[in-house]
Formats: structure tokens, sequence, C-alpha cells
């Protein structure tokens, strides 16, 4: 990577100059056009010598041509180069700027930001490290975009010496254009790596080019994690027409009689499955403006996979994503989903902004992993038993939250939202940096271990709830039942009063997000910011019991 003593002493004001000469000598030499013109070897000239003018005159024509394309390629790539590298330059001065004025240091060798105060309170070292970490995250996202920036020029710069493409005759205007499309016609693919690696790529880009990987592309950034989600939704309300088109041609090949065999069958139940999952994206995305498709993956071997945000998850102070977990498909269950995710956005914003530092709050759906199915019994490795589609979906949130975290300025207070085996799915995503800043779990067979220190989240900022009558809460399949965790923090879903109002109990296994319950209250407040607003309860049982003797626990 480039260093950060390498980009500092960069200057982009310097770029942008040596494009407006170049523009300029584009100008000066197409402004010959007419007097080659008038140069050319007269018609009534005769002989052998006037075919030797002319051959000579062409050749000038076509090695002026060639000039002024090279120019106009290399004018527009360094224009292009020039806004890049300023933004990724203003974000560094920005980033180091605000490093230096709250107490941090920036080591420009590695571009490692460090607490340089020394701070006695353990709580207050802790939220210092994470924001340290934030601070070398946005240093190395600045440093990834200007060397993208730079590998953009250089690659403009070996096109226009390398280039041997035939050039237009209509003369050096001509050639100038055909030069400046050149310039403007490589679109990098986004590269491998991390989400920081995809946001810096992003920033890299022209608004131009944005706009072109947008209409050319939409399927490299509908699914990239660490891309604006505002654009990820633009992509992948395209890619729905798309994908509904293929899916429907493949329905259709199916049913074909001639081909019908037991494979076929189950082949098509898939591909009617994810079509009903992309109508039931387009109900849900149609209810409200408010409403961002942020994934859509339709590669899955047995079910569609998608994400919906409610609310702006690119500005909005709070920021949730809730994983659901047995039985959840998108077709079955997207739409109940995003209607309990709206009311818990609802009573999370009352919630902060009455008693916590107000905001905007975003949730989303997050539903990009194959959950396991009843259908699934006979497939161990695919069944709920099984730690396999959730060590699977960890991986693929853990990256989406990294997503968040990496696609924004600024850093929200972002919450992971885990029910059932989807919780289990966010214990194993926690396992690597996201950005997190607390979990709540509920309804939980178990969260992949049984000590919090494996959770890269502070420990007492990580809650369960078990609601009566939840007997998967009680399985402990997974790692201990979590009501047996050391250090993780309880809270009720038993009917209570809180400021006059009165909140329901949720019991069983499925209504912990249903409205005016204690359960939801208590989610919205973590969400919000505010736990101490939350009503702490042990939430043990009966089943906490009998789980004493599971040998998991």
């Amino acid at each position: 990577m480039t260093a950060l003593d390498t980009v500092l002493a960069w200057r982009p004001d310097a770029v942008a100059g040596l494009a407006d000469h170049l523009a300029g000598c584009r100008r000066l030499l197409v402004a010959l056009d007419d007097d080659l013109d008038a140069a050319a070897p007269p018609a009534t000239w005769a002989g052998p010598s006037r075919e030797a003018a002319l051959r000579a005159h062409d050749a000038l024509r076509r090695r002026l041509a060639t000039t002024v394309a090279e120019i106009a390629l290399v004018a527009v790539s360094a224009d292009d180069a020039a806004a890049s590298l300023t933004t990724a330059r203003a974000e560094l001065d920005a980033t180091l700027a605000w490093a230096r004025t709250h107490g941090y240091h920036v080591d420009h060798g590695t571009g490692r930001a460090t607490d340089a105060r020394c701070v006695a309170d353990d709580d207050e070292a802790r939220d210092r490290a994470l924001v340290a970490r934030e601070l070398t995250d946005r240093v190395q996202q600045a440093l990834r975009a200007a060397q993208h920036a730079d590998t953009l020029l250089a690659d403009a710069l070996h096109r226009a010496a390398a280039t041997d493409d035939p050039l237009p005759a209509a003369g050096l205007a001509a050639a100038g254009h055909a030069g400046a499309a050149r310039g403007r016609h490589r679109l990098l693919r986004p590269p491998g790596g991390t989400p920081a690696d995809a946001a810096a790529w992003w920033r890299s880009l022209t608004p131009e080019h944005q706009a072109r990987v947008l209409a050319r592309h939409p399927e490299w950034v509908g699914n990239l994690d660490g891309i604006p989600f505002a654009v990820r939704d633009q992509a992948n309300r395209v890619l729905l027409d798309r994908y509904r088109e293929e899916l429907t041609a493949q329905r259709e090949a199916l049913r074909d009689p001639d081909n019908w065999d037991l494979d076929t069958a189950e082949r098509l139940a898939v591909v009617e499955g994810k079509l009903a999952g992309l109508e039931a994206i387009t109900r849900v995305l149609a209810e409200d403006p408010a409403r961002s498709l942020l994934l859509l993956d339709v590669t899955g071997t047995h079910q569609l996979k998608a994400a919906v945000a409610v609310g702006d998850v690119d500005t909005a102070a709070h920021v949730a994503v809730f994983t659901p977990g047995f039985t959840t498909t998108v077709a079955g269950s997207l739409e109940d989903h995003v209607g309990s995710l709206d009311a818990l956005r609802a009573r999370a914003d009352r919630e902060g902004g009455r008693f916590g530092s107000g905001g905007s709050t975003a949730v989303v759906a997050w539903l990009g992993y194959e959950a396991p199915q009843w259908a699934d019994w006979d497939e161990p490795r695919r069944f709920v038993t099984s730690e396999a589609p959730a060590a699977s979906a960890g991986a693929g949130l853990a990256r989406f939250l990294h997503g968040i975290d990496a696609s924004r300025h600024d850093d929200p207070n972002l919450t992971a939202l885990g029910h059932s085996y989807g919780s289990t799915a966010t214990g194993l995503a926690l396992r690597h940096q996201t950005g997190v800043d607390a979990a709540v779990f509920f309804g939980s067979p178990g969260l992949g271990t049984s000590d919090l220190g494996d959770l890269d989240i502070p420990a007492d900022r990580v809650f369960r709830i078990e609601a009566r009558n939840d007997p998967i809460a009680d399985f402990g399949h997974f790692g201990s039942d979590p009501s047996h965790v050391v250090g993780l923090t309880g809270l009720s879903a038993r009917e209570t009063t809180i400021d006059g109002q009165r909140y329901a109990e949720s019991t069983g296994h499925s209504a912990y997000l249903r409205d005016r319950t204690t359960s939801q209250h208590n989610i919205a407040a973590v969400v919000a910011g505010v736990p101490s607003r939350s009503v702490q309860d042990s939430g043990r049982g009966w089943g906490d019991v009998i789980s004493m003797f599971n040998p998991n626990t």
C-alpha cells in the first residue's frame, strides 16, 4: 500500500494543472486542422513527386492525430485522477486533523492510530481504543483510495503509450474525441479484499465513473460490502427486474414436459421459490419509499438471499441489523420481519429522542443466508442442529456489518440483533472485527461460544432475552445456554410498566419483536443507545435446570 508520507507529498493541484495544460495543447493542435488541409498537395500538381508529397502529408496527419488522441486520453485521465486524489487527500487530512485534536497519534510508517493520552478510567480507555481502531481504518481507506487513483492514472499513461488502435480519418478534432473516449472507457473492477478496500475503490471513482458503473455493471456493487447503501439499492432494483426475467425463463424451460424428471421438479421448486421471493421484495419496497434493497443474491443452491432496510443506513445515527433463524425464507418471512422492524424503528426513535442523543434509526432485515428448513432434516449439515449454515452466515454477516462501518465517514451506533438460529450466526459473526457497538440475542440456542471474550464487542454491551415457554432459548446446543454465559446481561420479556405505560409480556419463541411488548422496548432501548432504559431480568426458567445437564453447556 502507498505510504502515508508519500500521499501527503502528492500535489493533486499539480495533476489538475497538468490536465488543464494538456487540454490546452489539444485545442491548439486541433486548431491546426484547417492549416493542415490547406497544406495538402494541390490537385494541379502532377507527377511522381506529388504522390510522395501526398504520402508525407498523410503520415504527418496520422502522427498529429495520434498525438492529439494521446494528449486527450492523458488529459481526461489526469483530470479524473486529480479529482480522486483531491478527495482522498481531503479525507486523509481531515482524519489526521481529527486525530490530533482528540489526542491520537497516527504513525506515518504504518498508518496505525494509537491513543496518545493516559486514561485511568477503564471504560473510557476501552472506548478510546475502539476509536483508535476506527481511525486506523479511516486512514487505510484514504490510502487505498489514493493508491487506486494512482493506478488508474498509470494505466492511462501505459495505454496512451501502447495504443495502436486505428484512429478516425475525419480530422484532428475527431481524433481528440476518440482519445478522450478512451480515457473515460476504462473501468477497473472493484478489488477483492475487505469492505474497506471496496469503500476505498468506490471513493476513488469520479461521479461520472460511479454513474457508469451503476449503468453498466450494477452486479459489481449491488452486494459489495463497503459501498454506500443508496448505491446498492439503486443497483439491486435494476437487478431485481433482470433476475425476474432470467428466473422466469428458467422456470419455463424446466416446465418442458419432454425434460421432466425428479431432479427437474426439485430445480423447478427452487426457481419458483426464488421468484416468489422477488415478488415479496417488490411488495415490501412498494409499501414504503423509506425501504431499500441492500442485498439481492439469486445464486443460492436452495434459497434466494436478500436484505431490506427501513430507514437510511448511510446517514442514520443508530443502525441495527436483525438476523432471523430457522425456517426463514425471503418469500415466506420478509414481509413479516420488515413490518416488525418498522415498529421497532419507531420505538427506538422515540426512546432515543426522549432519553438519548437523538438522531434517526435504520433497521435492516438481513436474510443473507440460506437458513435451515424442516425439509433439510435428512441432510445433517444443512439442518438446524448443524453449525455449518450458521458459520457460513456468520462470515457473510460479518462482512455486511463491517461494510456499514467502512462505507460511512462517521461512526454510527451499530447494533446486531439475532433471533433463534440467527443468534448463533450473529455470535459467530461477532468473532470478527465488525464495528458493532452492542448486540442483543433473543430466543437463542447458543452464541457459538461459552465465553464473551470470544466476541469482538465489549461484554457489558451484550444482552440476551429469554421469554417464558421458549424451549429453544434453553437448548444450549451451540455453546452454553446463554442464561449461563458469564457476563451476558439478561433483559426482561415479562409484563411491566415503564413511565406509566404498560408493556405486554412476550411468551414462546416467536413474539420477541411484537409491538408494545417489554422485549421490544428493551431491544429498542439498546438500538437507540440508551440501554439504561431497559428492564433487566435473568429470564431463567425450568428449562435452565434441564440445561445444566446438557453436555454442551
